[in-house]
């Protein structure tokens, strides 16, 4: 299965994020999970609350319901679990602030993935690199 709109953009957000963390990125791809498609990032580092959030962040500020599938609960789960409300508030607007004011970066990452099962460091790395306006 390849990702869709909705998963691309998920997952871009944990990747911009990560990139601006620091973290280096491995890749990001799709897998079977029974009768549903999961997609993941796999990062080389510990995941921080902001790279958690950021998938459904990306996903709200593309216009798409969040908490609609499985890994957009998944994630805000492990989000409730580590820190308290209030907390999971300010990560949630900080993030929204790294991403909106990225946004040309996560479309170009989010279009790379569209249509694809698997896309490589390097493949992200040559996007993510690129001057952004």
């Amino acid at each position: 299965m390849k990702f869709n709109e909705r998963s691309a953009y998920h997952e871009t957000g944990h990747i911009v994020v990560a990139y601006f963390s620091g973290l280096p990125i491995l890749c990001v791809k799709t897998k079977p999970a029974g009768s549903r498609v999961e997609a993941i990032t796999l990062l080389d580092g510990e995941i921080t609350p902001a790279i958690l959030a950021a998938g459904n962040v990306a996903q709200s500020i593309l216009g798409g319901q969040v908490l609609e599938d499985y890994g957009a609960l998944k994630d805000f789960g492990k989000l409730q679990d580590i820190m308290p409300p209030e907390d999971v508030a300010k990560v949630w607007w900080e993030v929204h602030k790294v991403l909106s004011d990225n946004w040309g970066m996560v479309k170009a990452v989010a279009t790379r993935l569209i249509g694809h099962r698997e896309v490589g460091r390097s493949e992200l790395y040559k996007v993510l690199k690129k001057e952004w306006v």
